[in-house]
């Protein structure tokens, strides 16, 4: 019975672990610089930026399917960090958790979303029936009863997900549609019935005597049923800004001279941009991204965008107001003969297009591409000077 006893220590304590969840560094690329992080002395705030390093390689990117995919297939429980849990008549440890939204970036401590975004949200809860009663025999009794029957017969759970209090679903992974800055809103209701039968001792005469009863019998038979009801209602929320702000990027020919090139960009909104020739490129990046972990110990990833201001160039110069100096040489199809791309992106859109560079058609813009120019007073001025230098010529000629 000892050694028995010692068993069933040694598998609960080996079960534990699988209840408190913590960082899976199976999903990281160094298995054992996460265990050696997970296992210091170094702060939370340390590990988390060392452990989303490890997890997370897009930093120039923000790639919501990785986040997504990854949330997805957590699994939670009621040990998450500052949980509220209810305990009621029959229903107990009840507890609902809104874990986030995706695709989302958090930016500045504000949560920001697109038009379409998917609410995952996880909740439980048990009903607790009391323990059924039947009495070993007359006249034990238990709140009158010689038997009391308890038969769960309602388990209700109704998740609503709302967005500025207008109803989107029921799913823990539902999608929702923004319009504007909203507070989003996880409503869940449990209800429970337990049927419970009450039975009671029945007096019966079993032998009679001068037609007087002389023995009795007692059964316990049925009397009543009523029902035991119980009710939770759980709430939890977070407040999202909408982010509707998609980038743009056009590029034009200012001028070409000396096989070199002189283009002008204007981009706007964007948090990476990537101007693509045949050899060479330019780029600028505002933004890094890196995960924020919410919901420990089970390690929620949230996008976190951070700003920065890097600009790098390679075979072409960059100059002030957006310009750069390109070498090329005239040819029938420019546009073709830089091979010019625009890429550019901010938090959830994407901008990709080529380079309108037609010079033919830029021709008749408001700069020059072919080095001719027609002024009309000098030409004006110069007609005049051959009328007069002609007419002297005539009075010259008519003399001599």
């Amino acid at each position: 019975m000892k050694y028995l006893n010692l068993i069933v220590v040694v598998l609960f304590l080996s079960v534990i672990p699988l209840s408190f969840a913590s960082f899976n560094c199976y999903l990281t690329s160094n298995i054992n610089r996460c265990n050696q992080i997970i296992n210091s002395n170094i702060s939370e705030n340390q590990k988390d930026q060392l452990l989303s390093s490890l997890l997370y390689n897009s930093t120039n990117y923000p790639d919501h399917e990785f986040i997504f995919n990854y949330n997805t297939k957590i699994k939670v429980n009621l040990s998450i960090e500052n949980l509220t849990i209810i305990n009621s008549t029959y229903i107990k440890n009840g507890w609902l958790s809104l874990l986030t939204v995706m695709p989302s970036v958090l930016e500045d401590n504000t949560l920001f979303v697109s038009s379409t975004t998917f609410v995952l949200s996880e909740y439980d809860y048990f009903i607790e029936v009391p323990k059924d009663y039947i009495s070993k025999g007359y006249p034990k009794i238990k709140n009158g009863d010689c038997k009391t029957i308890h038969t769960l017969i309602e388990n209700i759970s109704t998740l609503n997900v709302l967005v500025n209090n207008e109803n989107q679903g029921s799913l823990k992974l539902n999608p929702v549609n923004i319009k504007e800055d909203s507070i989003i809103t996880d409503k869940l209701n449990i209800k429970s019935s337990i049927k419970q039968d009450h039975y009671h001792w029945k007096q019966y005469c079993i032998s009679k005597k001068n037609g007087r009863c002389v023995k009795y019998e007692y059964r316990c038979e049925y009397f009543s049923t009523d029902y035991l009801k119980d009710e939770v209602n759980l709430e939890d929320s977070i407040n999202v800004k909408y982010y509707n702000i998609k980038p743009l990027v056009n590029i034009k020919v200012l001028d070409y001279y000396n096989n070199v090139t002189k283009l002008q960009f204007n981009a706007k909104d964007f948090d990476s941009l990537t101007i693509n020739f045949n050899n060479s490129y330019y780029s600028e990046q505002r933004y890094v991204y890196s995960l924020e972990f919410i919901k420990k110990p089970f390690y929620i990833a949230v996008l976190k965008a951070e700003k920065v201001d890097i600009k790098k160039n390679y075979g072409l110069v960059s100059g002030l107001n957006n310009t750069i100096f390109i070498s090329s040489s005239f040819a029938q199809d420019f546009s073709k003969s830089l091979n010019c791309k625009l890429n550019s992106f901010n938090h959830f859109f994407n901008f990709s297009s080529g380079c309108n560079l037609n010079l033919v058609k830029e021709e008749n813009d408001k700069y020059e591409v072919i080095p001719f120019s027609f002024d009309l007073v000098y030409f004006l001025k110069l007609f005049v000077l051959l009328f007069i230098l002609y007419l002297i010529y005539r009075i010259i000629k008519y003399y001599i």
